[in-house]
């Protein structure tokens, strides 16, 4: 398939792409744009479901059919990708001219009632959008996978694998603004806040941190909660309860169950092996297995104490990071020593920097998965669950013949106008050479 000059298309792109390549008439369509700095667009690089996302445009090449675009084609691979593949759509958006369809607009997998503007902009163009995970799974069932090989040029966002964290607590929101934007766009992909500790300390900035995490589409959020000595099974059910009533959500996505076991100087002891695993154990039965159950219980507390441990490690130390700087450059300096095994397991996070600056956040702790974004979707246990069916159409359908340049302001009253132009030509009140004359005054 052919692409627009100047186009650039990443990663997640190049899934789509694969996709439109098994469309059976893509010789008729070209890509007209991919990635484009455009925040809050999929074309920008969206989450949906945890997965990354990416949008492409596509056009039809003209022919000697009477429209200067080829709207016959377009609202056939528009048609074709809605009627086999909606629930794998972030989103869908066509306008077409003719009668017997009301367009094609899908968003989150189901059908959605866009603007009148943002419908009117899509006439002369399919807009795609498709998270990584989702391409995968139409590229499957169309029996074909997913490019294997990166392209040579791809956005900058996304030329690093590497996986960051940040987990925070009531002391950040003294330190800086807590902006999750800001932290996803400096690279951060999990992120975890302090909910409970002991049986009485509830965190109150629990919601506000996870609700902002949410918003701006952090893929993998999570909860921690401070263990104490003592009643292990109590402290599991005031966690999940806290949880639970303040981000039900949490089924929902990709979500980690944090225990933090260290000594604090008001403890009399840190918790010990049996302490934790209770904890862990019962909190598991709590979540119905919905997460994924990490221990921070680190290396320069417990050393092997804990062998066997039958729970992933989250470890920590800050050798090699250095003075405060942003966080991936503190990482440079950290030894691969500091992932070595410990009590029978290698750490799978490592808590390399707590000085990091992250965002506009010019003091957090830092953190690194062992493995891909995906890999760590995996472990929460998380799979993107199918929409449910999108509600019927509109009962007014929108007819629109040619693309035009309009916005939200006079998108609805040029809509309205085209409409009722094609209602009277098929209606045979005018003739063809009559249509085209009238058409041409409203859109110029």
């Amino acid at each position: 398939m052919q692409i627009k000059p100047g186009v650039t298309i990443g990663p997640t792109g190049r899934k789509i792409l694969a996709v439109a390549e098994k469309y059976p008439k893509a010789k008729q369509l070209y890509v007209t744009s991919a990635f484009r700095n455009e925040p809050g667009s999929h074309h920008n690089g969206l989450s949906w479901g945890g997965s990354p996302t990416a949008a492409l445009d596509f056009g039809a090449y003209d022919d000697p059919e009477p429209n200067s675009k080829d709207q016959a084609d377009m609202r056939d691979f528009a048609k074709w990708l809605f009627d086999k593949f909606k629930r794998d759509l972030a989103e869908l958006i066509h306008t077409t001219p003719y009668p017997d369809d009301n367009g094609f607009y899908i968003q989150n997998g189901r059908w959605h009632n866009f603007d009148p503007g943002t419908m009117a902009a899509h006439l002369n163009h399919v807009h795609v959008a498709m998270s990584a995970v989702s391409a995968d799974r139409i590229l499957a069932k169309l029996g074909g996978a997913g490019p294997a090989v990166q392209p040579a040029t791809q956005p900058a966002a996304a030329a690093s694998t590497a996986v960051w964290g940040w987990d925070a607590s009531n002391h950040d929101w003294g330190r800086g603004p807590m902006n999750m934007g800001a932290a996803r766009a400096a690279g951060i992909s999990f992120f975890t806040h302090k909910a409970s500790e002991g049986v009485t300390f509830k965190d109150k900035h629990y919601k506000e941190a996870l609700n902002r995490a949410r918003a701006a589409r952090i893929p993998v959020l999570g909860a921690y909660h401070v263990l104490h000595p003592g009643d292990a099974k109590r402290e599991a059910k005031v966690f999940f309860d806290h949880v639970a009533a303040n981000t039900p959500w949490f089924k929902d996505v990709p979500f980690i169950w944090q225990c933090d076991a260290e000594k604090f100087d008001y403890m009399d002891r840190a918790p010990n092996r049996a302490e934790i695993i209770t904890f862990m154990d019962q909190l598991r039965k709590l979540t119905g297995g919905k997460g994924y159950l990490i221990a921070y219980a680190p290396r320069w507390l417990y050393e092997n104490s804990l062998k066997p441990f039958p729970y992933d490690l989250w470890a920590s130390n800050y050798t090699g990071s250095g003075a405060p700087r942003p966080f991936k450059d503190q990482y440079r300096g950290v030894p691969a020593s500091s992932w070595s095994a410990y009590s029978g397991r290698k750490p799978t996070i490592l808590q390399f920097a707590s000085d990091a600056v992250t965002g506009t956040q010019p003091t957090t702790d830092a953190n690194r998965f062992a493995g891909s974004l995906a890999d760590l979707i995996n472990l929460t246990g998380y799979q993107e669950a199918p929409p449910p069916p999108p509600p019927a159409p509109p009962a007014v359908p929108v007819r629109m013949m040619e693309p035009a340049d309009v916005t939200a302001g006079n998108g609805a009253e040029l809509l309205s106008e085209l409409r009722g132009l094609g209602e009277l030509k098929n209606s045979g009140l005018l003739t063809d050479e009559e249509f085209t004359v009238a058409k041409e005054k409203i859109l110029h």
